[in-house]
């Protein structure tokens, strides 16, 4: 028979079938509380967690001390280690184990038959509750770079994790569809079906800050990701960025004002820092903006198109605007032309330099 159903008339639920059976039901490890099973790092390379409760592989797990667990030292370079609830069916127990990985990672067994130099992942047989995960490096007896991956969630609400695990959630077991948020609504992602975890917006997923630095190169042509130089925004100048990722679009706005006096824009074409890289598979976007140029010498004050050109791979995006008033066309802004003096600039000011505030609305996909 190709189909089985479980808690059925005159069929038998163990422990095995029960694990099974709960899978659908709630995230595979979860503890009561963020203070339940909450680990910390100490000496000689040791870890340890605390006392409380969770679920986990099918089984009600409760700690009612703190347990702590050693890893091996490391004889040169640095390992990953993973420090794991351990429930193993067959013998009836359940303790705190130490998964040695590699300088990159720790392995994750998700076949039929357990593993113990592995995560384990097959509830009813061996379930290892990803606890943390620490590096340990030669010559420190200490562990560093301690990322906590229990997951919690309260009635109604997504689960929870510590804003480390999800900015790296390759390791959470989860099932495509998961959404998983970061306490105070930082960050917020879902598992797809193609195994990528996404960032989302959520009403609690806030707006994010970022600086929007601007950078002249000379002579230089803007790879979008290195070189420049760093320009002043003088007396009283500001920056600010704020942006969100919806469904792997990144959507922000830029302000940048300049000081009345003082600013050192430089020569040559001009960037912008992005707070992450346009997509690999995207290989050109522009975004609308304004440029409105006041002080700094001239005829006036004036306001210009803008845009901004952001390519795969680049964090930074180069700006654009008109050459003169009377010209629609997109040059690269510049405040004057290398040793070109006032006057020499894009756009155009008569005897007198394009300084002044940029503003953008930023949109273009990114990898997530």
């Amino acid at each position: 028979m190709a189909i089985t159903a479980l808690a059925t008339s005159n069929t038998t639920i163990g422990p095995a079938q029960y694990a099974d059976m709960s899978q659908i039901l709630t995230a595979r490890f979860k503890v009561d509380s963020p203070n339940d099973l909450r680990p910390s790092a100490g000496s000689s390379r040791t870890v340890s967690v605390s006392s409380g409760a969770g679920f986990a592989g099918g089984t009600r797990i409760r700690s009612t001390g703190t347990e702590t667990i050693s890893c091996d030292s490391q004889s040169s370079g640095s390992r990953w280690d993973a420090i794991v609830i351990r429930i193993d069916w067959s013998s009836a127990t359940q303790r705190l184990a130490v998964v040695k990985g590699t300088s990159s990672t720790v392995p994750v067994n998700t076949s039929s038959a357990p593993n113990t130099a592995q995560i384990n992942r097959i509830p009813g047989v061996l379930y290892d509750a990803l606890v943390c995960v620490v590096q340990v490096n030669a010559g420190s007896t200490t562990v560093a770079n301690l990322t906590d991956y229990r997951t919690w969630g309260g009635d109604g609400g997504p689960l929870r994790v510590t804003d480390a695990a999800l900015s790296s959630p390759s390791l959470l077991d989860a099932r495509p569809g998961t959404w998983i948020a970061t306490d105070q609504g930082k960050l917020t992602k879902r598992l797809d079906d193609d195994g990528v975890w996404r960032s989302v917006g959520t009403q609690s997923n806030p707006w994010k800050l970022w600086t929007p630095t601007l950078r002249f190169y000379g002579t230089g042509v803007p790879n979008g990701t290195s070189g420049g130089t760093v320009a002043g925004l003088g007396n009283g100048g500001s920056a600010s960025g704020r942006y969100r990722i919806v469904d792997g679009l990144l959507d922000g706005y830029i302000y940048v004002q300049p000081g009345s006096t003082g600013a050192t824009y430089g020569d040559g074409p001009m960037t912008v820092d992005l707070p992450m890289a346009c997509a690999s598979w995207q290989e050109d976007t522009w975004s609308m903006g304004h440029l409105f140029t006041f002080g700094y010498g001239g005829d006036g004050n004036y306001d210009w198109h803008a845009e901004l050109l952001v390519k795969k791979g680049w964090n930074r995006g180069q700006m654009f605007t008109n050459a003169r008033i009377d010209d629609a066309r997109l040059w690269p802004y510049q405040c004057q032309r290398p040793n070109g003096g006032p006057g020499s600039g894009t756009p155009f000011i008569a005897n007198g330099y394009p300084v002044g505030t940029w503003t953008f609305h930023v949109t273009y996909p990114v990898d997530v």
